[in-house]
This record gives C-alpha cells, structure tokens and sequence, in this order.
C-alpha cells in the first residue's frame, strides 16, 4: 500500500509541476478561489491520466513483446511441448512436437495424442496419462511413436498435471539415437559374448592395490568357479595346478609387477567344480598412473586343453611317422615351395651331391638344371592342384652312375611337399625297349587320330555350310533379295577363307612331318616383317574392332625361313583374334636377348587359358580346339605347327595364360 502512495504521490507531484508550466493567461482569475481548486484538481487528475495511459500503452508493448519471445520460445524450443485435456485431446503442441509426431501443428490440435503411439505402447502411455492426474507429480514413460516412417520414432515423456487438474502438461524428447546406440551396444556385447564363447576364451581385470579381480561369466566357467569364489590372487593362485603354482606366482610377482611387463604364460589349472586338470594360456597388460607405477591389469584367460591335447598327438604321430619311414627302403625328401631342403632319408651315394647334408640347400643349387626345372615345376603343380604329382626322372649320381628314378609328390601344406623317390634302373633298362616302341606307336596313332579328327569333322563342317549356301543360292535365287545375296556371300567368303587356313595348315603340317619341307632362313628386318606378316589377319580384327598394335624396336633383325616364319605369325595373331571379344586389343612386341636371340609376344586381352588347357596345348592327340568368341572355328594344328617351327629355328615357345583374362605366348628367333 505504501508503494502505491508513493507512486501516486510521485505522480501527482510530476501533475502539478507540469501545471506550473503552463501560461498564466490558462488560469482564470475570475473565479473564486473553490472554483480554482477544484479546476486545478481536475487539470491535475487529467495530467495524472495522461501519465497512466502513457504508462498502459508502454506496459502492454512489452508484453507483447515478451508474449511473441515466448512463442518463439515455446515453438523453437527442441523439445516437443504439449497441453492435452483431460480426456487427452491436444489443445496446444509446439512445433517441435508436430515435428516428431509427423503431421502439421493444425493438423494435430483436437486429437488425442494416444491415437499416434504403436499398439504395443499405447497402454503404457494411458497409464502415464491416468497417473499423472492421480498422482499430482510428475510421471515419466517410454513410448514409440508411429510417425509414418519406416524407422520407429521412441520417445521419452514427462508429464504434469495442470495446477486447475482440467489439463495436463507434457514434455516428449526424441530419444530414438539413444535407443539404436543401447542396441548397437547390446548387439556388441552379445557379439563379443558368443566370440568368447567360441574361442573359449574369459575376460579378468584386477586392482593391483586390493589383489581383487573381476571376471566375465566364460572365465567363471573356464575356471569352474561361483560368485561366491575368492576373487583374490591368493584365490586364482589356489586354482593353478599344484605343480605349477610357485613358478606363476613368482611369474606374477617378480616378472610382471616386478619388472612391469605384460602377463602371457601358459600354465595347468585344476577347475573348482569338478577339480579336472585344463591347460590355460593367460595374456594381460598394466595400466599405470602418472607416476608410472602399475595400478591395474586387464586381461584373457584361454582354455587350451583341445589345442595342448591335439599337439601331444600330433607329437606322438610325428614319432609314429619317423618310425614308418625308417622302414621303408625308398628315398624321402621334404622341399618348401622355394625348392629348399627342408629333410631326407636317403644314402649319400644315392645323392648327386655328395659334399655333406642337403638340408636347407636350394634344389637348383646341388642338381643338375634340367632335374631343378622339373622339381620346381612339379612342386608348383603339387601346390596349386593339391593333387600327388607323378614323374620320372633320371639322374647321373657320382657314385651309381646314371640311375632311373620314380618318384611321388604329395603336398603336406600350403609351403612344403614331400617326394617319395624308387630307383627304378633295372626295371627300366628292360622296358626301355618296349616303352620306345610304345611312344613311336601313341605318336604314330595320335598324328593319325588328329588328321581323321581334322578330315573327318573340321574339314567337313565348313563344307558342309558352304554346300548349304550354294544349295539356297540354287533354289531360291530368284526370290532372293541382292541383301540376302550379300549375307550368303559372306557365308561363304568366311567358310572358304576358314577351308584355306585349315588346308594350309594341313599342307605344312604333312609336309614337315615327312620330312620335305625346305629350310632356307635369311637375315629380315623385324617390324616391316611383321607387318606384312599380320595383313591377312587386319580384316578379321577390324570386323571385329580389335585394335593391333606392334612394339617392335626399328633395329631389330631376325634369322629365319620366310614362310615358316609367316606361318608363325599368322597363327598366332590369327589366334589371338579369334580368342578376343569385339573392341579388344593385340599386342605384339619384340626385344634382344642374350645369346643373339630375339624374342616375340603375342597378347591378347581375350578369354583365356585354363589349367587343363595349357597343359595339352603342343601335345598331339590332345583335343584343345574350342570356337572364338565370333564362332569363329579352331582345331589346334596351328599351335602345333608353331611349335614346330620355332623349334626348327632353335627356338623355344612359351605361354602364360589366366582364364578370363588373355593369354601370351612368347617364342624366340635367332637375331642379327
């Protein structure tokens, strides 16, 4: 009430002097003094209001000022903000709110709020709702939202009742980022659960101060112990084998704390439940304060018994084994991928190299190349197909002269073979005769299969296409339009260019293997050979849009037979189109080699080679003939051919091959 006096006081104080300023000519001097009084109290009250009003107008700005910062407030704000009913109908939501239930705020007014929870939470959220109105506090609740995503919205409430009980208030926070971590972080620990689980492995932390340890439930069962056990060194000391119990306590003591090195050690365990003895290997790490001295150590603890018990049988195998071989009167070798003597059970006269033990020298370095080039290639085959390798072998021992071997590689792992070798000279030398006769007889026989194979179905075929043209060209020419024409016309351009290279080859191989082939090699140069050699086959690659490109150095010269060495050529490249898809590419290259050799390279971006193929490639009798990516057709004599003269020349022929991913075959001329 004073406050209000003073105020008043103060207003009428501030009236009065605003009168005093007025001009003496406002005042009525004819009037009587009551009559000026009370004029001069109602000029007075007049100032007074217009002060109040003044004031008014200033009090209700600001609170419209602070009215639109609270909606701002109350909108903006990132929490969703409601006001429901008593019977839980909106009446007021912030736009935060809308924004997690998914509609738009005008949408939202009027409607209950529990009509937007999923089924399965929407008795909780009544219950909240029942709660907060008989309780009078404040109440929480979990709820998932169903907001028309595929993603369920969950939410967190916290709700009020109205201080009048008619409406209640609701704060809802969007808590679905926590729930996907809380379930990320159970999944984790679930993940990690079953992984231990699987490796039988246990987890453990100790406080070094205290001597407690902690431990995870797949440790309790590895160590067979209860919640009730001594968590304590002393309690893990009770459990190591008493064998082993002084020694990993002075480990512990001495070695880790002592020296502030991590634990690992394997050791026996005799479990508490059912006192069976386990191999365990423990493995566990410091933690130090500032100081530096050890506080704590975290750790695993592994059950081993299966593995322990698995090497002790591998051990007494191993004997089993040494005790086997000893009694078998064959030679033994043990070779690593690298061709290096790993062991042996052999007679040094039964040895090529007689200056000591083997072990741990390269094959290639103690025997003769030939022999190391077929071991290297054989223990690359043993490794890659996991399949025993057969061969035979001869070698000339300093002590037994030139000796027959037998000899069977198996793999043992991805690194090492073992090769069971059986002097086989006597037996050979008898058979040595027969298997001659027999060789020039499979020889004799596989030539004859593969020129009936040729005669008989690759020569047929195209003739039989090309008399298919011909026949429709001879019965319907005239009701065959000049397009029609030109399709049977480059049928049988490509049947008779296909007849022509297959009976060109036929020719050289027929005449080669009688004998009467000439051989008349002259100095040439390279690129411009070269690329004459490969015009007949641009046709064929740009039908197919097949890029040739020659790398072939301007210097470069060859020694060599002209149409054996075309012959080469032509099969290659032409092969090399064959075998690759539409808008591939053909590489040939060329370089010098010691020796006076040049070597050439065919690649190709095609299909490729498999295993099997490669190594039937220059076998005859040997069905490697397939169709080109254009059914284009092959029947593998041009190979053949190839490698016949290229060994006419003194040269060598090799391919490298990838199913999928082309081939290269490189082969050598003598140079200039």
């Amino acid at each position: 009430m004073e406050i209000k006096q003073t105020r008043s006081s103060l207003l009428r104080q501030k009236a009065e002097e605003l009168l005093k300023n007025q001009a003496a000519s406002e005042s009525n001097q004819n009037f009587g003094a009551d009559i000026l009084a009370l004029i001069h109290e109602l000029d007075v009250h007049q100032v007074e209001l217009e002060m109040q009003n003044n004031e008014l107008q200033l009090a209700r700005e600001k609170a419209e000022t602070d009215a639109k910062n609270f909606a701002e407030l109350y909108d903006f704000a990132p929490t969703g903000y409601f006001t429901l009913t008593n019977d839980g109908s909106i009446s007021e939501i912030n736009l935060r709110g809308a924004a997690i239930l998914g509609k738009e705020r005008i949408y939202l007014v009027g409607k209950r709020l529990g009509l937007y929870f999923t089924p399965h939470t929407r008795p909780a959220f009544t219950n909240f709702l029942d709660q907060i109105y008989l309780s009078k506090h404040t109440e929480t609740c979990e709820a998932t939202i169903t907001s028309g995503s595929e993603t369920p919205v969950y939410v967190y409430l916290t709700g009020i009742v109205h201080e009048y009980n008619e409406q209640c208030l609701i704060t809802m926070v969007d808590i679905s980022a926590l729930k996907t971590a809380q379930e990320k972080l159970k999944e984790s620990e679930t993940f990690l659960n079953e992984a231990q689980q699987i490796a039988n492995l246990g987890a453990y932390s100790m406080d070094l101060a205290t001597g407690q340890w902690k431990s995870s439930e797949n440790l309790d069962q590895i160590f067979g112990i209860d919640a009730q056990f001594d968590r304590s060194v002393e309690g893990w000391a009770s459990l190591v084998h008493p064998e082993w119990q002084q020694m990993m306590v002075d480990y512990f003591v001495n070695d880790v704390i002592g020296n502030k090195t991590d634990f690992d050690k394997e050791y026996k365990i005799v479990r508490n439940t059912d006192k069976a003895e386990r191999w365990v290997h423990g493995i566990g790490r410091l933690k130090f304060d500032l100081r530096g001295q050890p506080i704590a150590m975290v750790g695993v603890i592994q059950d081993i018994t299966e593995q322990k018990q698995a090497a002790d049988a591998l051990m007494a195998s191993v004997r089993y084994s040494h005790a086997l071989v000893d009694a078998i009167p064959d030679l033994m070798f043990v070779l690593n991928s690298k061709g290096v003597y790993m062991d042996y059970k052999a007679a040094t006269e039964d040895l090529y190299y007689q200056a000591g033990s083997i072990i741990g020298k390269n094959n290639r370095d103690i025997t003769p190349p030939a022999f190391a080039d077929l071991v290297e290639r054989k223990i690359q085959q043993a490794l890659s197909t996991k399949q025993m390798q057969e061969f035979e072998y001869q070698m000339p021992l300093p002590v037994k002269g030139i000796c027959q071997f037998e000899a069977r590689m198996v793999p043992i792992n991805q690194d090492e073979v073992i090769v069971i070798v059986r002097d086989i000279t006597q037996r050979k030398k008898s058979e040595a005769e027969i298997v001659l006769k027999n060789q020039e007889l499979v020889k004799l026989n596989a030539e004859k299969d593969q020129f009936f194979s040729i005669i008989a179905h690759d020569l047929r075929s195209p003739f039989n296409g090309f008399l298919g043209l011909t026949q429709i060209m001879a019965d319907d020419l005239r009701n065959l339009t000049m397009e029609d024409i030109q399709k049977i016309a480059s049928g049988m351009q490509k049947s008779a260019n296909n007849l022509f290279s297959l009976l060109t080859n036929l020719l050289e191989w027929s005449l080669i293997k009688r004998g009467i082939t000439k051989f008349e090699p002259v100095s040439m140069p390279l690129l411009k050979k070269l690329t004459e050699c490969i015009k007949p086959v641009e046709q064929a690659a740009n039908k197919k849009e097949i890029e040739i490109l020659l790398e072939i150095p301007e210097s470069l010269s060859v020694i060599a037979d002209h149409n054996m060495f075309e012959s080469t050529i032509r099969n290659l490249a032409s092969n090399a189109v064959k075998f690759t898809p539409k808008g591939g590419t053909v590489h040939i290259s060329a370089k010098a080699l010691p020796n006076n050799l040049v070597e050439i390279a065919v690649k190709d971006s095609g299909i490729g080679m498999n295993a099997d193929m490669l190594v039937k490639l220059f076998q005859i009798g040997q069905s490697t003939n397939r169709r080109g990516t254009d059914d284009e057709p092959s029947t593998g004599l041009g190979l053949l051919l190839c490698e016949e003269f290229i060994k006419k020349h003194g040269g060598t022929i090799h391919v490298k091959s990838e199913e999928g991913k082309g081939s290269e075959f490189r082969f050598t001329f003598p140079g200039m």
